[in-house]
């Protein structure tokens, strides 16, 4: 069997299974599909995993992505979440759970999650796999990082003020990593605190983090590393009164020497700004995306033209050019991205 059809088949198997618990319980199930197509306009960035993955050959592999996410109230105060996801690599499907947790409402303004969880370094890190959610065909580059998920316990507190609706999110947990390309490691120790502020058309967001690579081997060599923390800090907004749409946000990643020295680990500032109108159905945006390593002399910048037009309530078709760029050491290397995407969500 193919992994095409072994993909189709678990989808299959999952649906029929929880359609028919549904029927007796409150099982809620909710769906997001994105198939996209693109290709540069040249071979410069082949070598280093091309332009979001894409190279001068034409593909539909990269942005392509099916995930199911289903939630199970067990009683009052419990409730049990997961998500499988989807996508299509260059030659098979891939299929993983990328969170499964509970969720305990304490009271009406605080409750707890428990589980394989989303860490919360960005404001769309909640649902970047959900193309839909957001005005790109995919996050801009600043929001690459290599982890995304921890096994760890989350307390989310929220209250509503005069003018602010105010939450508080803190978590704490850690990650194994074996078989990776980076090597083998433990993430441990890792904590952070999320502040947010929201009215009906702006949030603002705060956010620090820290973590502990523990890195047990590189390349297959033993190195035995065990350094002192590592930090991440983002600060941004959201402006969207159903007109204008403007998204801002900066990061500062900050890494021990001990990491430093394995030439994998950088200081790195990551600055992303978006702009959009919406006439009708239709919105054309610009995003410019800046990643400045602090070690070395090497700056990526991406700047993006795109449109998203909303054909319906739960569809959207969206196109985008981007221009891509690479200074290190004085040499630029440069390319171009057209693709385009539909997204769905049920």
């Amino acid at each position: 069997m193919t992994s095409r059809n072994y993909l189709c088949l678990i989808f299959s198997l999952v649906f029929c299974c929880f359609s028919a618990v549904a029927q007796a319980d409150d099982l809620r199930i909710n769906g997001f599909l994105t198939v996209g197509a693109g290709q540069t306009d040249s071979d410069e960035f082949d070598s280093t995993g091309g332009v979001a993955g894409y190279s001068d050959e034409f593909s539909i592999n990269e942005d392509t992505t099916l995930g199911l996410q289903f939630t199970q109230p067990i009683n009052k105060k419990f409730t049990l979440n997961a998500q499988l996801l989807g996508t299509q690599g260059k030659s098979r499907y891939d299929l993983e759970a990328s969170w499964v947790f509970f969720s305990f409402d304490a009271t009406d303004e605080l409750s707890f999650q428990g589980g394989r969880i989303r860490i919360p370094y960005f404001m769309y890190s909640q649902f970047v796999d959900v193309s839909y959610a957001y005005p790109w065909i995919r996050p801009p580059k600043a929001f690459d990082l290599p982890f995304s998920e921890i096994d760890g316990l989350t307390a989310y507190y929220s209250k509503p003020l005069d003018v602010f609706d105010v939450s508080v999110e803190a978590y704490m947990g850690e990650l194994e990593v074996y078989d990776n390309p980076m090597g083998s490691f433990h993430l441990k120790d890792i904590s952070g605190v999320v502040l947010t502020a929201n009215t009906l058309d702006l949030t603002l967001r705060a956010s620090t983090h820290l973590m502990t690579f523990q890195i047990d081997s590189i390349g297959g060599f033993d190195v035995g590393i065990d350094p002192e923390p590592s930090s991440f800090t983002e600060l941004g907004f959201i402006y969207d009164n159903g007109k204008i749409f403007s998204f801002v946000e900066a990061t500062l990643r900050r890494q021990p020497d001990e990491l430093k020295q394995t030439g994998i680990f950088s200081d790195v500032n990551t600055y992303i700004a978006t702009l959009g109108y919406r006439i009708e159905k239709i919105m054309p945006h610009v995003t410019y995306d800046l990643s400045d390593n602090q070690d070395i002399e090497e700056e990526a910048t991406s700047i993006i033209l795109g449109v998203r037009w909303d054909l319906e309530p739960s569809t959207a078709a969206k196109f985008q050019y981007q221009m891509e760029a690479l200074d290190r050491d004085g040499n630029e290397t440069e390319a171009n991205l057209i693709s385009a995407s539909i997204d769905l969500v049920f």
